[in-house]
């Protein structure tokens, strides 16, 4: 069975095959078109989505980079799901770490602002990527976008999202970095996906001294991703 199928908990049985992600290399502006498109047609009873209604069947052209974050304290946010883009890009399985661990020191603090304000707001979390170039190769660049997500209870704890980068699988490790962590308002009913205003729009200074946050080695086996139901 393919990681993909793993993640999704998935098990072959008779003649049934497993999804497989599909992707269009580099198409990064599509992508994360798509996965806003996805979470603005989600149903709601607030101003954003829960957590339960989130379906990877509805995305399954993204799943190589989606990613689901839990908010663990203010400022520091966990991955419970990552795509396979994730592992290429850092070398190891990121489930469980926090996002901050990706991003290089000068940007983990203002990452820590964003992700509280997107929170607290909440709002939508956009950022231009770059990395140093690894082995000769071409330098990294890509985006990440983050969409907030509310439990049962109506807290707004969760948020799914994409990281988009030109990596290839022998990149890895590499470290991330921004200039920039912009926060969006939430869209407006008649608003297409990445066209609402952009006057509310927050950005962080990439010079503010980071909190460090250590990520332990892999060990062993990596573990198999599964999604995590409506009590996550």
């Amino acid at each position: 069975m393919s990681k993909m199928g793993r993640m999704l908990g998935l098990k072959p049985f008779g003649n049934i095959i497993a999804m497989k992600p599909k992707q269009e290399p580099h198409n990064t502006r599509s992508l994360l078109w798509q996965m806003e498109a996805y979470w603005r047609a989600l149903p709601r009873s607030g101003p954003v989505p829960r957590r339960s209604d989130v379906d990877p069947r509805g995305v399954e052209s993204l799943l190589r980079n989606a990613i689901i974050l839990e908010r663990v304290a203010p400022g520091v946010a966990r991955f419970r799901i990552a795509g396979q883009h994730l592992t290429d890009l850092t070398g190891m399985e990121v489930r469980g770490m926090p996002l901050t661990a990706l991003f290089s020191a000068a940007s983990r603090a203002p990452l820590g602002a964003a992700l509280s304000e997107m929170f607290d707001r909440p709002a939508i979390l956009h950022a231009h990527l770059t990395g140093a170039p690894h082995r000769g190769g071409e330098a990294i660049s890509g985006q990440m976008m983050l969409l907030p997500l509310c439990l049962e209870n109506g807290e707004v704890s969760r948020a799914m999202g994409a990281i988009v980068t030109n990596a290839q699988a022998e990149t890895n490790p590499c470290q991330l970095h921004s200039a920039a962590f912009d926060l969006r308002p939430l869209p407006t009913e008649h608003a297409e996906p990445g066209q609402y205003p952009m006057a509310d729009s927050h950005s962080t200074d990439a010079h503010n001294t980071a909190f460090a946050e250590e990520a332990a080695p892999l060990r062993g086996q990596p573990p198999k991703l599964r999604i995590v139901h409506s009590n996550d």
